[in-house]
């Protein structure tokens, strides 16, 4: 399994993001919650997202942190980078550090749970794209065997990718 997410890139007013006297500008990190909450990275953006926590930090450009959001019950950490702390505008990248499933182990898994006559069935799950390890989310496969096509949806039980036979 591997550790990826996908990325949210915002715009944060350099206002709103650093508070303080003009002369010493600080960072502010319920700013970066708010933008978290409110536009939660792919596939976070999933999730009824509860809300974001971001630790106090020294003001950097580029400054980097690790947040952790929560939502539906499952807390994933978010590597956060601040670009242009200096400026009128600051660049929020958001990347979520969550272990995905290959899909090509989620189809032999499938394999695995079908009757031996049909096992030469051909499994795709996920479209081939690498399944994020969020507990909860639904994964649909698709068997091809012949001129006959059917599907299964499977269920990823927790963070470690573990994958059930959905209900």
């Amino acid at each position: 399994m591997k550790r990826s997410g996908m990325l949210l890139v915002a715009a944060v007013a350099a206002a709103a993001l650093l508070v303080g006297c003009a002369d010493e500008p600080a960072y502010d990190p319920s700013v970066v919650e708010a933008a978290l909450d409110r536009t939660p990275p792919a596939p976070l953006d999933e999730l009824e997202v509860g809300s974001a926590r971001c630790p106090a930090a020294e003001l950097a450009d580029p400054m980097e942190t690790t947040c952790t959001v929560e939502g539906d019950g499952t807390e994933v950490e978010v590597a956060v980078r601040l670009e242009g702390t200096g400026g009128d505008d600051v660049v929020l990248t958001a990347t979520p550090q969550l272990a995905t499933i290959d899909p090509e182990a989620a189809a032999s898994y499938v394999r695995e749970l079908l009757a031996e006559d049909v096992r030469a069935a051909e499994v795709t799950c996920n479209d081939g794209a690498p399944i994020p390890a969020l507990a909860g989310r639904r994964v649909a496969c698709e068997l091809a065997l012949g001129a006959v096509v059917d599907e299964v949806e499977l269920v990823v039980a927790d963070a470690d990718g573990t994958l059930e036979l959905g209900r």
